[in-house]
């Protein structure tokens, strides 16, 4: 009978000190978790490099198409306050490629800086007075005269009527404040997004106790980030969401389509990497259970 409990007691003292097994209950909620943060760091990644990165919006917008089309939207609009009364006919535009590059380069710069002024209207609004003149000497037209300085002047308030509201413009504004506070958001997402991964990254490596099983959970997270941000940017190319936002701000709708089209590329690239790395980490993990498996 005492042997027969010694046994026991012994029976028992080795099932306590045998290696306890992972709670994969636990690892899978650290997975939860980790593909939470690791989404925050893609987002976070992706503005940084996208539209939070002037360089990136100056090579966007700035480009050929953009400037002909503002130009062109501007000019036609200036142009059509020049009447009869002027005392000359137009000969060229009274705003030019160059000057509308220039300013449009200057008000990225601005908005990236958190100014509140996209640019200064009296700026736009001398640059077109002196074309205006310097057309208007060249066809030897009269300008200290009584009836020109008065065309003048009215035209001078029209175009400062034009050019204030094309600078306020609610979607510019919109645009701006957002940029803004997106800097603070997406910036916190990042870097927060990284060190919470990290950490709940050492968490599931400590709570597997195995290289392969952690590259599995962790190859679940990425794969399932990855896949998730993958099919938003599909929906969003399908709904057509950028084009019909697009058609409703006029002379800016060539501006919106490049860039949204640009900005989606960047989800879609980063998206493609973090779902190569889960299946990266998918294949390590199977990788390893076929060695474990062929070793005993």
């Amino acid at each position: 009978m005492a042997q027969q409990k010694e046994e026991l007691r012994r029976g028992g003292g080795q099932h306590f000190v045998q290696n306890k097994l992972p709670s994969y209950g636990l690892s899978q909620l650290i997975t939860f978790f980790l593909s939470v943060t690791l989404m925050c760091s893609l987002l976070g990644i992706i503005a940084r490099n996208s539209f939070l990165d002037k360089s990136f919006t100056t090579k966007e917008l700035v480009t050929t198409e953009n400037v002909s089309a503002l130009h062109k939207g501007l000019s036609a609009s200036v142009n059509s306050f020049i009447t009869s009364d002027a005392g000359f006919r137009l000969d060229g535009d009274l705003v030019t490629k160059k000057q509308v590059k220039e300013d449009l380069n200057e008000a990225i710069n601005n908005v990236y800086a958190g100014q509140n002024e996209l640019l200064a209207p009296s700026k736009i609004v001398g640059q077109i007075t002196d074309n205006f003149m310097t057309q208007a000497r060249k066809q030897g037209v009269s300008t200290q005269s009584e009836d020109f300085l008065s065309y003048k002047s009215n035209f001078v308030a029209q175009v400062e009527t034009a050019i204030n509201n094309q600078i306020n413009n609610s979607l510019l504004q919109k645009g701006s404040s957002f940029l803004q506070k997106a800097q603070h958001i997406f910036h916190n997402m990042y870097l927060w997004g990284i060190i919470l991964s990290l950490i709940l990254a050492v968490l599931l490596l400590i709570q597997t106790r195995s290289l392969f099983r952690f590259s599995y959970y962790t190859g679940i997270a990425f794969l399932l980030v990855g896949l998730l941000v993958w099919l938003l940017v599909e929906l969003t190319k399908v709904s057509g969401m950028v084009d019909n936002f697009a058609a409703s701000v006029g002379m800016y709708r060539s501006f919106i389509v490049d860039y949204g089209t640009a900005v989606i590329s960047i989800f879609d690239h980063y998206a493609r990497l973090y779902g190569y790395i889960g299946i990266f980490l998918l294949g390590v993990a199977l990788v390893g259970r076929l060695i474990l498996k062929n070793s005993f």
